[in-house]
């Protein structure tokens, strides 16, 4: 070890004789121009004495920094007389460097962690000197090197380690290059020095395993298999295994028995890409039975047989049928001699139980089997109680067997159907829309999903729209069809938003062409009735182009056989809106108005009329209701109130009131709805009210039970 100022030089005297050999030693720090005795103490004539065989390291002489030392010997036999005896020179040392080389720099991986590396760097000095290092790293990921420490310092000789604030990926590479220098000032223009370059050897793998299990079959039996993934997140390849067994209880012999069968995942090489690979076995599992996995999986071909058990798949509770599925229940007799006798219950929530058979008689060693459907999303609750006496079922001559409950089931029934009006709506920014109605039939047992394709282009694309519905309820979707294109739809039903591998698609009857030519906008609205039971109709018209354009416009009531024309030659200028065509409608009947356009006055005679805009239905009968407020006769401190509804004998149509009442200010409260006919009157009453109690009557009345006056009366 270098001190600041120079290093120790020691030589070593090895005497290979049979006899003791004397030895003088001088050395030379110039080269040999002058020369020194190397221990100037010693007087002896013998001066160093070395017995046969024996070594002798007790010169030892300081050589300053930058200098060399040569050592030069003379031995003898004879007692210290060296006259005749010649000088034996050894090589001169190198030159003396403390605090100059400083050292080296050792890099080391650290342990492994998900998939990478954090490397450690060694820095290894050889002087005492205050020591500076630059250090740099690159990894095979990176494209240039990379500073760690500009200056790294390092005093009183004592190595440094110092961790990466990196990791390193698995078969990625690493190196560090390096200077040393004992002066800031030149420690970037010192000799670059390089480590070895390191491989990572840190594998790491997440690989997942699924079981999937289908619904059963049309023979009763479910076909389940194991989907594996060798995620993107692992850093290399993986072996897996996949084995299955089917059982029919769930006791621990029956887990232990039977063999395990090969997958046709076995032994698999999988790639970290993310795919799925599925077992391709055709299993079949029948009613009463279930699956359970094993699978692993290995870095290399070999496995260790740490195997991982999936149990989470259900019995086979049998098939779907119209949205319910069969469960059955094996009352069997062990007996070898007695007949058995059993009471079976079932239950669709564990609280009601139901009698399915009150005396199933079982002879020795035999079984009976008994199916109950059970109903989508529900589970059935099995309560059997047996007795060797027949139909005695009481505590004292008959067991209980625990209750055994199924799975759910599942037997979802979508059923719906997909329309679309025969015509297309009205033009919006050059387009006609199109207006798909979605209708879930009220049937189903479960929402509905509505696959749906449509295209606007001949079919060359199509484009997807999948729309939950529930039972019951209809939605509707809305597409723009751009002038001159027709829109086309195809749709099934599912229970699943997943769609179909085969499913066999419904198409739509394909729309009229879309014209947005003489794009026009109309509006039909119903207004008050009249006292001759009529309600005026309004028929407005815009044109949303920017060309004016003539117009005929017809109208028909509802009975009338043909149309009856308004105006035949109606000039309507560019993006503006027509004043209202109006015609009066009786009550009970709608009205129909349609319009022909043409840009040329001489061809809108000829020109082809619109679908028709239906009205709603006039409402014009007439109510007269009315109403009177009473008191009955006092009881015992009590008496009731009373509401009469009425309705003249000028009304031609029932009324509905809907009443309130507020007793004592404390808030109005319903007190009912009621119809009252054309000359009559109903009751409502409000009993037990005590001496000093306050009572108010409010109403509303309506015609149709759906729109009532605004405020109450």
């Amino acid at each position: 070890m270098c001190s600041d100022s120079g290093a120790n030089s020691t030589l070593t005297i090895t005497n290979n004789e049979n006899y003791t050999t004397y030895y003088k030693v001088m050395y030379s720090l110039d080269g040999g121009l002058t020369w020194q005795y190397s221990n100037p103490n010693i007087e002896s004539a013998y001066d160093i004495s070395v017995a046969a065989g024996a070594s002798d390291s007790s010169q030892t002489v300081f050589v300053p920094d930058g200098k060399t030392i040569t050592w030069r010997i003379k031995d003898t036999t004879n007692g210290g007389d060296f006259v005749g005896q010649d000088w034996e020179t050894v090589d001169a040392s190198e030159t003396v460097d403390c605090g100059c080389s400083g050292g080296v720099v050792d890099l080391t991986l650290g342990s492994c962690g998900n998939g990478s590396a954090t490397p450690t760097v060694t820095l290894d000095v050889n002087s005492t000197d205050t020591t500076y290092f630059k250090i740099e790293y690159k990894r095979s990921t990176d494209s240039d090197w990379i500073v760690y420490r500009a200056q790294e310092t390092v005093t009183g000789g004592n190595d440094a380690q110092l961790q990466l604030d990196i990791t390193v990926p698995h078969s990625a590479t690493i190196q560090v290059r390096y200077r040393i220098s004992k002066s800031t000032s030149t420690l970037n223009t010192a000799e670059l020095k390089y480590s070895d370059t390191l491989t990572v050897n840190c594998p790491f793998n997440t690989v997942s395993f699924t079981p999937n299990t289908p619904v059963c079959t049309t023979n009763n039996v479910q076909q389940p298999n194991m989907t594996v993934v060798n995620t993107t997140s692992s850093t290399s390849a993986a072996y897996v295994n996949v084995q299955y067994k089917i059982i029919n209880t769930t006791t621990s012999e029956d887990l232990s028995a039977g063999t395990w069968v090969n997958t046709t995942l076995m032994g698999d090489l999988l790639p970290a890409n993310g795919a799925a690979y599925v077992t391709g076995d055709t299993i079949n599992v029948s009613e009463g039975q279930k699956i359970i996995w094993r699978y692993e999986w290995s870095y290399t071909d070999t496995f260790a047989g740490n195997w991982t058990y999936d149990q989470t798949a259900s019995f086979v509770n049998g098939t779907c049928n119209v949205g319910v599925k069969a469960s059955t229940v094996r009352l069997t007799n062990n007996e070898t001699f007695a007949t058995l006798y059993f009471k079976v219950e079932r239950s669709f929530d564990n609280v009601n139980f139901t009698v399915v058979e009150g005396n199933v008689e079982v002879a020795p060693s035999g079984f009976q089997e008994l199916p109950v459907d059970v109903p989508h999303n529900k589970r059935i609750y099995w309560r059997v109680t047996a007795t060797n006496i027949s139909n005695t079922y009481s505590a004292a001559y008959a067991t209980v067997a625990s209750i055994v409950q199924s799975d759910l089931v599942d037997c979802p029934i979508a059923l719906g159907v997909a329309t679309t009006p025969a015509e297309l709506g009205n033009c919006v920014s050059g387009a006609q829309i199109s207006t798909l109605r979605l209708e879930a039939f009220s049937t189903s047992n479960s929402n509905v999903w509505f696959h749906v394709e449509y295209t606007i282009d001949g079919g060359s694309n199509w484009s997807t729209i999948i729309e939950e519905v529930q039972p019951g309820i209809i939605e509707t979707k809305t597409i723009s069809v751009p002038s001159g294109q027709t829109i086309r739809y195809k749709y099934y039903v599912h229970t699943q938003v997943a769609p179909l591998s085969d499913a066999v698609y419904t198409e739509l009857t394909e729309s009229a062409v879309s014209d947005c030519t003489f794009d026009t906008i109309e509006t039909v609205a119903i207004g008050e009735c009249d006292p001759n039971g009529e309600a005026l109709s309004s028929y407005v018209i815009q044109n949303n182009t920017a060309t004016n354009l003539y117009y005929k416009i017809q109208y028909k009531i509802q009975g009338e056989s043909v149309y009856t024309t308004v105006d035949d030659d109606f000039l309507l200028n560019q993006n503006s809106t027509s004043t209202a065509f109006t015609k009066s409608v009786p009550s009970g009947k709608y009205i129909e108005w349609r319009y022909s356009v043409s840009n040329d006055l001489n061809l809108i005679a000829t020109a082809t009329p619109k679908s028709p805009t239906q009205s709603a239905t006039v409402n014009c009968s007439i109510v007269d209701p009315g109403f009177e407020i009473a008191q009955g006769s006092c009881r015992e401190g009590i008496k009731d109130a009373y509401f009469y509804a009425k309705n003249s004998a000028a009304a031609t149509s029932d009324v509905y009131f809907q009443v309130e009442v507020n007793v004592n200010g404390a808030g109005y409260t319903s007190a009912g709805t009621i119809i009252v006919g054309p000359n009559s009157q109903a009751t409502i009453e409000k009993t037990n009210l005590s001496a000093g109690n306050t009572i108010r009557w409010r109403y509303k009345t309506s015609k149709d039970n759906v729109t009532y006056s605004t405020n109450f009366t």
